[in-house]
């Protein structure tokens, strides 16, 4: 392939490039919905989630990346040419400003964007293995005043505590979305039909296994009826603040219903 094919086949790529990652940047910016919401399937679109479109937006961007690089080194003669045309003898001082400038673009956005702003602080305060943990709103608006009063002895024990509570929170809801069957009230966590029941269970299982439908048991529960079949019922339970028994008595009740 001689160098003009491969420029074009570089440049149309870049071009393909560039319109998927606008595309998904509108799609995120204006469609999908963030943070906690009722109608979690706002946050779905072709059937992937918010952040499966933004895995696909990052390894498009580092496609992009390899992409660019090559089109520059294919291009250096010409940019060279040009460089050296408009700014004369300052042409490779005009060059890294260039690269300077473009490495500088977020912290400029950062500069000017506002930090602690009360509308993001429902989307929680920390990141890892997907999970989102929200601080009291104490924290979230007083910390630095809360900081300021408290010696600094009391300003450490008190962030051990505040660490080994969010960790305990964290082991908890892993424990809750993986829970195996265990023993309550002196049985095992089922229903009298022999229906085994836990937080890994997905709507799709619970619907399979009592052959009630999915929107019956969201209608009897009191939740929004379109929630996807593969949500799991431990992830609800967080979302919508019930227990696993009142679900368990709700199932119970609706087939007793079905079989009168």
């Amino acid at each position: 392939m001689d160098k003009n094919r491969l420029k074009y086949l570089i440049d149309a790529l870049l071009f393909i490039c560039m319109v998927g990652l606008a595309g998904i940047g509108y799609l995120q910016g204006f469609f999908l919905a963030e943070g906690p919401v009722e109608d979690v399937t706002r946050k779905y679109f072709m059937g992937l989630h918010t952040h499966q479109w933004g895995h696909i937006h990052f390894y498009i961007s580092l496609a992009f990346s390899v992409l660019i690089i090559i089109h520059l080194i294919l291009s250096w003669n010409w940019i060279k040419a040009t460089s050296k045309k408009i700014f004369k003898n300052k042409w490779g001082t005009a060059l890294v400003g260039m690269v300077i400038v473009s490495l500088l673009i977020p912290l400029i956005f950062w500069a000017f964007s506002l930090p602690h702003v009360d509308e993001y602080a429902e989307y929680g305060t920390r990141s890892g293995r997907g999970r989102n943990i929200n601080l009291p709103e104490r924290q979230v608006k007083g910390e630095s005043a809360l900081s300021q009063a408290a010696p600094p002895v009391q300003k450490e024990e008190s962030t051990q505590k505040e660490g080994l509570a969010q960790r305990e929170q964290t082991l908890h809801e892993e424990k809750e979305e993986h829970e195996e069957p265990r023993l309550t009230r002196g049985r095992l966590e089922e229903q009298e039909t022999g229906i085994l029941i836990t937080g890994q269970t997905t709507l799709y299982e619970l619907e399979r296994l009592t052959e009630i439908p999915k929107s019956a048991i969201l209608k009897e529960m009191g939740l929004p009826t379109n929630i996807p079949s593969s949500e799991s019922l431990g992830r609800l339970k967080r979302r919508y603040n019930f227990t696993m028994q009142e679900l368990r008595d709700k199932i119970e009740a609706l087939i007793k219903k079905k079989k009168d």
